[in-house]
């Protein structure tokens, strides 16, 4: 005659196995969404497509060797778009409005001017500008509080950064022992 109480540990043990199994299906979900191809828009306001590349020019370099270091490989994990202006700054809006309707994961961007045009194309895809000054310009609404979608690196944040900069060069001067 079976024990009562091995019948209900294998229950048991069913039960929480199919529960276990149930709570494993989403984390197998995420670990095949990990594995999808990031994509990732670079933007330029004026450089050639094909110079936009980690054997293109210096800038271009860093950022493909810094997205190799974080383990991001194009081809591999990784699906880098390429876009440009030409110059063309009347072209803009509409180049903004062409990527942001690709939908990737990322823009990567540089110029004030550029940066608005995304700006105002999408408010939900994260952006990072190598910009001037972000504030006075609109790209932001302050550095301290910059709020929205967009985020990066600003080349000039203001004069109030060449006040700090003179400060530092000047507390870096030798001064005399006996002074």
């Amino acid at each position: 005659m079976p024990c009562p109480e091995l019948g209900a540990s294998m229950r048991r043990r069913e039960f929480i196995g199919l529960v276990g199994g149930v709570a494993a299906v989403p984390l197998a979900a995420r670990a095949q969404q990990s594995s999808k191809m990031k994509r990732i828009a670079l933007v330029h306001p004026a450089e050639k497509v094909g110079n936009m590349t980690i054997n293109g020019r210096p800038g271009f370099r860093a950022f493909f060797e810094e997205l190799n270091r974080l383990g991001y490989v194009e081809g591999q994990n990784l699906i880098v778009e390429r876009y440009s202006a030409e110059g063309r700054t009347d072209y803009f809006s509409q180049l903004a409005r062409d990527v942001v309707n690709t939908r990737p994961d990322v823009i990567f961007v540089q110029s004030n001017l550029l940066v608005l045009a995304f700006k105002a194309a999408t408010a939900s895809i994260p952006t990072v500008v190598t910009a001037g000054d972000p504030a006075p310009s609109g790209i932001v609404s302050s550095i301290a509080h910059p709020g929205g979608n967009i985020t990066g690196v600003s080349v000039d944040a203001g004069v109030e950064l060449l006040g700090k900069r003179l400060g530092l060069l000047l507390e870096a001067i030798p001064k005399p022992l006996n002074a």
